[in-house]
């Protein structure tokens, strides 16, 4: 579990996720771009394309039909989770 401090602003790049979620058999999309952004305090993470990509292999489809098709909250998630892919803690799935 992660916990995320208070005033944490998330960026989402939406039409962006929306095309890589959609289209898992393609590499159209320059792996460097960014999809999401997550400020703590001063320190800004920005993931990428690629990184989207590598977490898109541990999701279920059900899982990616659902954010793929909805530009709602949940896709903080996403961000959080190639957080947590970025900087596995011990024991962690990522």
């Amino acid at each position: 579990m992660l916990e995320v401090n208070a005033g944490t602003e998330f960026f989402l790049e939406q039409n962006l996720i929306t095309a890589v979620l959609s289209n898992t058999n393609s590499n159209t999309h320059v792996p460097e771009s960014v999809v999401a952004k997550m400020k703590t305090g001063d320190v800004v993470h920005e993931f990428s394309v690629m990184e989207l990509r590598m977490l898109m292999r541990k999701l279920t489809s059900d899982q990616l039909s659902h954010l793929a098709s909805s530009e709602s909250s949940d896709r903080i998630e996403l961000a959080l989770r190639m957080f947590m892919q970025r900087y596995p803690y011990e024991n962690s799935p990522y």
